[in-house]
């Protein structure tokens, strides 16, 4: 575990060798421009093989842009051949992606992000790990606001280990409309009252009496 963390925090260390204007840029990039980006893999690969980490650190950072279908890069590697630190990483780094501010795309929230990832999958991704990924965030991550079956606004609070897609809530609007002062939690379930309908979009979010959300 503490081989994978030091993998997931040094996978992208050889874009510290490139120029900031390849990835701080609010352009499209060139052609030229993305290999020069892709070249960051075989960089950093290099670069932490130089330290004498453990193998798998360094193809963490090698091969966490490869793809299960055999369309990443920079080998073109398919399913087997991808070390299991680089399926892990590239599950993660994904998700961040998508969930993240950048000046060339909108975010999505935290439930947009992980519908997405696993329906835009196309076997590109290791099943088990984004299966993981979900059992550990939920389909409605923490902060997420949810529509109950019984029409009350509730916010996610905790996830569920056992089912992603029941969650526990902290309900912040009543079924009548009312502003909840005091805290109640809920642990939602399939077949109550208590199930999650789906997630509120940002216009529908309420703006709570104290001025937050």
């Amino acid at each position: 575990m503490i081989d994978l963390g030091i993998a997931a925090i040094l996978h992208d260390i050889g874009m510290l060798r490139l120029p900031k204007s390849l990835y701080l840029n609010d352009k499209k990039l060139g052609q030229n421009e993305k290999k020069s980006i892709m070249a960051h893999t075989i960089i950093g690969y290099k670069s932490l093989k130089a330290l004498a980490v453990h193998d798998n650190i360094a193809l963490g950072a090698l091969e966490h842009h490869e793809r299960m279908n055999g369309t990443g890069y920079p080998r073109r590697l398919k399913a087997g051949q991808i070390s299991s630190y680089a399926r892990i990483i590239a599950v993660a780094c994904s998700f961040d992606g998508i969930t993240a501010d950048r000046p060339f795309k909108e975010s999505l929230d935290g439930h947009k992000g992980i519908v997405d990832l696993i329906k835009n999958n196309n076997n590109r991704y290791d099943d088990r790990v984004l299966k993981a990924l979900v059992y550990a965030i939920s389909l409605f991550p923490i902060g997420t606001y949810v529509l109950l079956s019984n029409n009350a606004i509730a916010v996610v609070v905790k996830t569920n280990p056992n089912n992603p897609k029941c969650p526990i809530v902290k309900v912040i609007i009543d079924k009548n409309g009312k502003q909840l002062t005091e805290s109640v939690l809920i642990q939602t379930s399939k077949g109550s009252d208590t199930t999650i309908w789906r997630a509120l979009e940002e216009y529908e979010k309420p703006r709570l009496e104290n001025g937050s959300l």
